[in-house]
């Protein structure tokens, strides 16, 4: 996981949202049902235990699905030295994480 961003410095919310969105929708169809019931399940321990840490990066590498959502919604690959590239993958992953990927969010069907 990158370095935590303000969403605030994301020029458009709108990215992160989007990119965060398609991001769980992959990872949801690449994990089986059990990969994915767990994987909400332990991100809300973690939660719980104060952890800020992803479970699917036990199940996969997330990054690279990461990479993947960012290119399908921005038309091209992320640079993560560029300051925009790294603050908005940044800020997507923290939205997946908090409202796709652990229980109490809206999740993806």
């Amino acid at each position: 996981m990158k370095k935590s961003c303000p969403v605030e410095k994301v020029l458009d919310h709108t990215y992160v949202v989007l990119i965060a969105s398609k991001f769980a929708e992959m990872i949801r169809e690449d994990f089986t049902p059990y990969e994915w019931e767990e994987t909400l399940r332990r991100n809300q321990q973690y939660r719980a235990l104060g952890r800020d840490c992803c479970a699917t990066h036990e199940f996969c590498d997330s990054n690279d699905t990461m990479m993947a959502a960012f290119e399908w919604t921005m038309g091209y690959e992320p640079d993560t030295g560029e300051d925009f590239d790294a603050c908005l993958w940044s800020a997507a992953w923290e939205h997946a994480h908090q409202h796709y990927l652990s229980r109490g969010g809206c999740n993806v069907s």
